[in-house]
Order: structure tokens, then C-alpha cells, then sequence
């Protein structure tokens, strides 16, 4: 698994490291934390591989993505992944490059110092002593790639950072409760209300603005939202007002058959209804959540059910 936020690497070790949304959330949070002072900021964009564990419109990665807003204090924070077809811009596939140039030819090894096989081929060994001794080659092999061979690691002119997340370990802050939040996700409206995970639900739908392809989450203004009285913005009140209408996609008066660029749309005198005028927006035609203060636009017409069901009806 790998991300960039600035130009950081964070490597899982071992197919025992299984990876999800929570493993991935971890990783991120990590990186946010270990940033000097002076690179922390308030509002976090994150570009999204559209792959099931990150993609922001499933349903378990947004409650993931909602914890890491709240516990972050970030002011906001964007998701969004490229469109299908678009992948080659992924920045994610670019880094690469470098990295498994930086490996050509490297042999890395399977067994310990002391050792001339593998923990697999060692009779004898119960099933705790071959994972034991699994993870510590795993962790040796990530160590030597992240010490030696990406040491001086650079993409677009500027130092990548690795972090090696070593194998075995619980996760943390996120992962542990992984399977109970797919659980409760994936339940009924009645069942997910009975859930002790329905507060943070809850914090989730109030804060999402969701559209195709992206989420975004920014505190609000509400006297009754805990988080937000606690943890007022850091912002001004202009760049607050900006990421709670985040600007949508809007054909270019200039460039026909252009889409208006981020600086363009803020300027403009004229905003648009989130995703109105996307293609796929146009050609699903399932619209967006008519409830007042609700920034919803349906992806699916099981999304469209399960939107009203969950958020909107009160049992």
C-alpha cells in the first residue's frame, strides 16, 4: 500500500499486514503527525487511489475518512480520486517510477543473520514461532530498502520521505474495530440507529458534503455540534465559507469544452449545483438530497435508499 502527502512513502510489510481503509487511514495519520510545525496546516486535500479501500464514495471508507477529519481538528478536508479512464495522472503510479528503479537488481533476504533458510522451509517451527520469525524478515528486508536503497529517494525535485509500518503490529489509531464498522455500515437503518458506532454516523453525515468521485468535510457553524464549539476554525471566515460550498465543476465560457479551473470558479458571480454538470451526474440522473442543509448527491440507486433510510428518517 502507498500514498503521497508530500512526497511520503509509507510501506505495509507482510502479507499478515492486511490492508484496508482503517490500515490506510493509519498511514496518513501518521504522516500528518511526524510533519515539522511548520508544514502542518488546517486543511487537508487527499488524491484518493479509486481502488475499494479508498475510494471516497463507499460507504466505510467515509466514516474512516470522518474520523481522520475530527481527529485531526482539521478545518476541512477534501477526498477525491481521478476519473475512470484517467489513472495514467495518478501521481501515485509516477512515484513508483523512481522507486522500483532504485530496486532494480536488489536481492533482498528470506532468512535471518544466522540463518540459511527461510522461516517456511524450517521444520519444526509452531505456527506463532513462523509468523514471529516471518514478520522480523519482512521488517529486516523493509528496513534495508527504506535505509539503503530509498535513502536519497526523489520525485519532482524534492526528498520523498519512507516510513515502514512494521509487520505483525496492531494497528493503530484505526483497525481495530474494522470489522464491527463494515458490520454496522452494511445493516439495516433500524440496526445501524441501535449501534453504538451511530454517533459517529451521525458526526459523519453532518459534516460530509458528498459528490461524485470526492467528499468533503468542514466544521460547522452549529450550536449543537460538540466538536466544532470545542474546536472552532482556525480559518477566516471567507476560506471557511469556501470549503462549506466547495465550487463544482462548470463548462468554461472562454474554452469550450473545458471545465472552469478551481481559481475561475472561485471568482465567478455565478456558482452551480454540485455536480450538475458532470456527465455522469446527467446520464444516472438520481440527483441530489432535496432535504434542507443536506449536501448529498447520489452515487447509486442503493445509495439513494440507503441515504434516506439512515440520515433522514427518525425511528
Amino acid at each position: 500500500m502507498t500514498f503521497i502527502t508530500a512526497y511520503s512513502i509509507s510501506h505495509r510489510t507482510s502479507a499478515r499486514s492486511p490492508t484496508s481503509v482503517a490500515t490506510h487511514m493509519n498511514d496518513v495519520h501518521h504522516c500528518i503527525l511526524n510533519l515539522p510545525p511548520d508544514q502542518t496546516k488546517s486543511v487537508l486535500f487527499l488524491l484518493a487511489d479509486g481502488g475499494p479501500d479508498f475510494h471516497p464514495n463507499h460507504g466505510i471508507n467515509e466514516l474512516y475518512y470522518s474520523r481522520l477529519f475530527r481527529d485531526l481538528n482539521l478545518d476541512a478536508m477534501v477526498v477525491t480520486c481521478y476519473a475512470p479512464g484517467d489513472s495514467a495522472l495518478n501521481p501515485i503510479e509516477h512515484l513508483w517510477a523512481p522507486c522500483t528503479r532504485a530496486l532494480t537488481s536488489v536481492y533482498l533476504p528470506t532468512t535471518l543473520p544466522g540463518e540459511d533458510r527461510p522461516p517456511n522451509k524450517q521444520p519444526g517451527l509452531s505456527g506463532d514461532e513462523l509468523q514471529n520469525k516471518e514478520s522480523m524478515v519482512f521488517n529486516s528486508a523493509m528496513a534495508k530498502v527504506k535505509d539503503i536503497y530509498w535513502r536519497n529517494l526523489r520525485f519532482a525535485g524534492q526528498r520523498v520521505t519512507v516510513h515502514v509500518e512494521p509487520s505483525g503490529e496492531a494497528p493503530h489509531p484505526y483497525g481495530q474495530d474494522y470489522g464491527k464498522v463494515k458490520l454496522a455500515i452494511n445493516k439495516s437503518a433500524r440496526q445501524l440507529r441501535q449501534s453504538d458506532l451511530y454517533p459517529e454516523f451521525t458526526f459523519m453525515s453532518k459534516h460530509i458534503d458528498k459528490r461524485i468521485g470526492t467528499v468533503i468535510f468542514a466544521k460547522c457553524d452549529g450550536a449543537d455540534c460538540c466538536h466544532c464549539a470545542d474546536h472552532p476554525p482556525s480559518l477566516s471566515a471567507e476560506d471557511m465559507a469556501i470549503m462549506r460550498k466547495f465550487p463544482s465543476p462548470k463548462p468554461s465560457v472562454d474554452h469550450p469544452g473545458h471545465f472552469e479551473t478551481f481559481l475561475e470558479a472561485l471568482s465567478s458571480t455565478s456558482n452551480v449545483s454540485p455536480c450538475e454538470h458532470m456527465p455522469i451526474y446527467q446520464e444516472k440522473g438520481l440527483g441530489r438530497c432535496c432535504k434542507e442543509g443536506c449536501r448529498y448527491v447520489y452515487t447509486s440507486k442503493k445509495d439513494q435508499h440507503d441515504h434516506r433510510l439512515k440520515v433522514h428518517i427518525r425511528v
